[in-house]
């Protein structure tokens, strides 16, 4: 069994965390950082699809944000078996407060999301690094897109290069929030911003275009997205919406091109509108701002 030690943080809370000792205190390549509330019935599986990643350089800390089900048990449980796991119990602060908690948490040279109820690829980490070579600001990758009935309906972003992602990102977050990593030192000074308990990875990402950081787009399908019932975007989709809103205005000026809350016939327009900017931004030389695998 790998050695464990209890620890006690600032603010009092207990978590567990590998023991530090010889080669085990050296800092992993990748923080895989995941918020986790209820989520007994899916975390298992989002975890078992970490650890069977071919890459195994990483640590996996995950917030456990007031949970009441079987999800600290759980996560005892795993960390006790495999020392690249840890995590911490506090009360409920939302998503976006647990994800700037792990970013504080977190060693290692680039953070990875990963939702408490999605799955990774076992080749995805692996991707992830090869994309790390030229050391871009953020990475991201396509995502297959599970509906409640267990049917693939979509895989998301089909984008080559940066023209792209600032023409459509004015429609709405193309992007799976899971799919998404980033440059820790980037990361750790940027980090979430806490006005925005939905949508903050929206916002992130609009912020992080208008500073012109570098992207990396691995154009595979490494992560796997489901739509259940009772995640954030069924639960909140108003307030994320509204959240959505107020980031485009912040960082674009206006919502006018959102397509989400618009009535069909305009929503039909836009997306439109919305394909022929990528066709046409796709005839362009590619931006150097954004950089693919083969």
């Amino acid at each position: 069994m790998n050695t464990v030690v209890v620890c006690q943080d600032k603010s009092g809370s207990f978590h567990l965390r590998p023991a530090t000792t010889g080669s085990d205190a050296a800092a992993p390549f990748f923080s895989v950082i995941m918020g986790a509330y209820n989520a007994e019935a899916t975390l298992a599986a989002s975890l078992d699809s970490l650890l069977q990643q071919s890459f195994t350089d990483f640590e996996i800390i995950v917030i456990n944000d007031g949970s009441s089900d079987g999800t600290e048990a759980l996560l005892a449980d795993y960390a006790a078996r495999d020392s690249r796991v840890s995590y911490v119990n506090q009360d409920n602060r939302g998503l976006t407060k647990s994800l700037n908690r792990a970013i504080r948490l977190a060693r290692g040279q680039y953070l990875v999301r990963q939702d408490a109820d999605d799955d990774s690829h076992p080749e995805r980490l692996a991707a992830l690094f090869e994309g790390c070579a030229t050391r871009p600001d953020v990475l991201f990758s396509q995502a297959i897109i599970i509906d409640q009935q267990q049917r693939h309906i979509a895989t998301i972003p089909f984008l080559h290069h940066l023209r792209q992602v600032d023409s459509v990102i004015k429609y709405g977050n193309i992007f799976a929030h899971g799919t998404l990593a980033f440059r820790a030192d980037l990361l750790k000074a940027e980090g979430y911003d806490e006005q925005f308990r939905y949508a903050q990875d929206y916002e992130l990402i609009l912020r992080l275009l208008q500073q012109g950081r570098r992207f990396f787009s691995v154009n595979q399908p490494l992560y796997t997205f489901y739509i259940r019932e009772g995640s954030i975007g069924n639960a909140r989709s108003a307030q994320q919406t509204a959240l959505a809103r107020l980031a485009l205005r912040k960082h674009r000026g206006t919502d006018r091109y959102m397509i989400v809350g618009k009535p069909r016939w305009i929503r039909g327009l836009l997306k439109l509108l919305a394909y022929a900017e990528l066709w046409l931004r796709n005839q362009l030389p590619r931006h150097d701002r954004i950089e693919n695998l083969p």
